[in-house]
């Protein structure tokens, strides 16, 4: 069975905007809530840029059919990505049920702010974790040339 590109090319594209708002929304959050210390981690940033290079990875797929180095470095990005996000989600998590790391004035614009990274990366893990599975199916398919990576 081998992989649609343009099942992995709409699934890059889809990654590459989550990745972006998630780089967005953790840089607003970042320069907005500074002093906060899940902050200064930049969970939503780091996670946002590997699901960036992932999905530019998996949008390029498209272009080079077949090819195996390609397929590695998708699920390994991918594999990556999907770490990431899921330390994200649990930052985020944490930072929404925290109590006494927002101030009294700003307190519903961080937990908004924590919310709308819990919910990239939720997605960010599930689309990640998709393009793995393509990876994998890409990488053991008979139609793939075998290539020198």
């Amino acid at each position: 069975m081998a992989i649609n590109p343009r099942s992995v090319r709409s699934i890059g594209l889809s990654l590459i905007v989550f990745g972006a708002l998630s780089v967005i929304f953790g840089l607003a959050s970042d320069l907005s809530f500074s002093d906060a210390y899940l902050h200064q981690a930049s969970g939503p940033i780091w996670s946002g840029v590997f699901v960036l290079i992932t999905g530019i990875l998996a949008a390029s797929i498209h272009y080079e059919k077949g090819n195996r180095c390609i397929m590695i470095a998708l699920t390994t990005l991918g594999t990556l990505s999907v770490l990431l996000t899921i330390a994200s989600w649990v930052m985020s998590s944490i930072g929404l049920n925290g109590r006494d790391t927002c101030p009294v004035s700003s307190c519903l614009a961080v937990k908004v702010l924590h919310g709308v990274s819990l919910v990239l990366s939720v997605v960010e893990t599930v689309l990640s974790f998709v393009c793995v599975i393509l990876g994998c199916v890409g990488i053991w398919s008979p139609q793939v040339r075998l290539s020198n990576c």
